[in-house]
């Protein structure tokens, strides 16, 4: 019998897993992904907060701490502190404000406006008209004569 004996073969190694979809593998590779810079992102974390210590870095650099401090100290208060000229640009924009205030856009308002705009000739006209019948209705009662005289009875035979 030539060939090899299935006895002596060598059996599965312990440590292969059984067979998994690609998207079994790739869920899995981004599981231990995440472990690991979960890992990673903690191990970071307490080297800085370590090594960042103001505490220890006090202790052993008194000096250097101060100069720290005051440097911080100095650009805090200039990036929150406004110079004289923000001031002065905030203060115009203000005083323009007031000056011009936005117009109010509302839609009733808008709405309003638009209805105002398109009726504007219709009431024109109409002011016109009563206006025109008004004066000619004046100027036909000042022309006609006026009759002091009693009228006669048609009846009356004198």
């Amino acid at each position: 019998m030539s060939g090899i004996d299935p006895a002596k073969q060598p059996a599965e190694p312990p440590d292969a897993l059984p067979p998994r979809s690609e998207s079994q593998f790739l869920a899995e590779q981004a599981q231990l992904a995440r472990e690991a810079i979960a890992r990673t992102w903690s191990e970071v974390k307490n080297d800085v907060s370590r090594l960042a210590d103001p505490r220890k870095l006090t202790r052993k650099h008194p000096w250097s701490a101060l100069g720290m401090a005051a440097a911080a100290g100095f650009a805090a208060a200039w990036l929150s502190v406004p110079t004289k000229e923000d001031q002065a640009i905030r203060r115009l924009a203000r005083i323009e404000r007031a000056m011009n205030p936005r117009p109010d856009h509302s839609i009733f308002r808008g709405l309003g406006s638009e209805a105002l705009k398109i009726l504007r000739p219709a009431i024109i006209s109409a002011l016109t008209a009563g206006l025109t019948s008004m004066t000619s209705d004046s100027k036909c009662q000042d022309e006609s004569p006026a009759d002091d005289t009693p009228a006669s009875d048609p009846g009356d035979a004198s």
